[in-house]
């Protein structure tokens, strides 16, 4: 899974959102299995709502709605990207 976690304020997540859309596409055309990008907002249900709807997102948005989750991730700025593997190796 690629993680993008952004805020709906920072200019730089802003402007990247044209290439994750592309790469989130790209994915899902070459059909490789069990990779996608997910988008983790930082800001209020509200905010993320109106900024999927705005950018018109197709990837899944999510929010961190919990400072231990934020600190989990250890995301304290953005854009940040994080990758997961599943690790059967």
């Amino acid at each position: 899974q690629v993680l993008l976690i952004f805020n709906t304020t920072c200019s730089f997540c802003r402007a990247s959102l044209p290439a994750w859309e592309n790469l989130s596409d790209r994915f899902a055309s070459v059909g490789e299995p069990g990779v996608r990008v997910y988008g983790i907002s930082l800001a209020s249900e509200e905010e993320t709502r109106w900024y999927v709807a705005e950018h018109g997102l197709t990837f899944p948005v999510l929010r961190f709605p919990e400072q231990k989750l934020r600190f989990l991730y250890r995301a304290s700025g953005v854009p940040q990207v994080i990758v997961l593997d599943h690790g059967d190796g």
